[in-house]
């Protein structure tokens, strides 16, 4: 079997690729804009989420991971500085091309697209690409990680789901420190987690929104890691069971 590493098809020969897919069958395609994800953490958090979770999936699944696509669209951080999120109407042609060179390539069964950002207007693009699937035996499986049923910690944005997941992948990325201390900014006092005050650049968790993130711990983005993994890895395998049905 192929390591973590080889799984990364831009790393891979076309033979060692051909001979990947042809066990499995699978392609990943991480997409995720980069975005502001508070002062604490990097602008492409979402690429670390989708590109991690692909990379551990693909251990379990087989098949290859593809370099992530830097593009998304929804959200209220489009005015952010360092962000850059797109119409959906200008992206739905370009994945919908991509997707359908990734299937015409060798041993390509299924193409499962990925996405670390979870706006509303990026959920309906992933709901209109498997709705497109539908028509074409099921060959697509659009998902983020918004369609887990029980993550164990509510998705947030910046928050203490995105800044855990970092914490277990990435923590010399994490600068907790750079945020205000719990006494300098209680929770008790705080107002709402998801209020428009939060977009003004002068708050203390300027970006910050849902579950705090001076609480995130690495054990615990592990834990969350492996969840949401372990789910991922399932609707591939069923995804590729009803294909085999077939």
């Amino acid at each position: 079997m192929h390591s973590k590493i080889d799984r990364q098809l831009e790393r891979m020969t076309p033979d060692d690729a051909g001979q990947a897919l042809s066990e499995a069958g699978v392609a990943y395609l991480p997409i995720c804009p980069l975005e502001w994800h508070g002062r604490h953490l990097p602008v492409g958090v979402d690429l670390t989420i989708a590109l991690r979770l692909c990379l551990h999936a693909a251990e379990r699944t087989g098949g290859v991971v593809l370099p992530p696509l830097s593009i998304g669209v929804g959200g209220e951080h489009g005015g952010y500085p360092f962000t850059a999120l797109s119409p959906a109407r200008d992206l739905d042609p370009v994945l919908a091309d991509l997707v359908r060179r990734v299937l015409g390539w060798p041993g390509v069964r299924l193409v499962v697209l990925f996405c670390g950002h979870f706006a509303e207007e990026q959920k309906q693009q992933l709901e209109r690409l498997n709705r497109c699937a539908a028509s074409v035996a099921n060959v697509v499986l659009a998902l983020s990680p918004a369609d887990c049923p029980d993550p164990g910690i509510p998705l947030d944005h910046a928050g203490r789901f995105e800044t855990g997941l970092m914490l277990a992948w990435a923590s010399e990325q994490v600068h907790k420190d750079r945020l205000p201390t719990e006494t300098a900014w209680p929770i008790e006092e705080g107002e709402s987690a998801w209020s428009d005050t939060r977009h003004d650049p002068a708050h203390p968790l300027y970006g910050v929104f849902g579950g705090d993130p001076r609480r995130a711990s690495r054990e615990e983005g592990r834990a969350l890691a492996e969840r949401l993994t372990t789910w991922l890895a399932g609707r591939v395998r069923a995804r590729l069971d009803r294909l085999c049905d077939h």
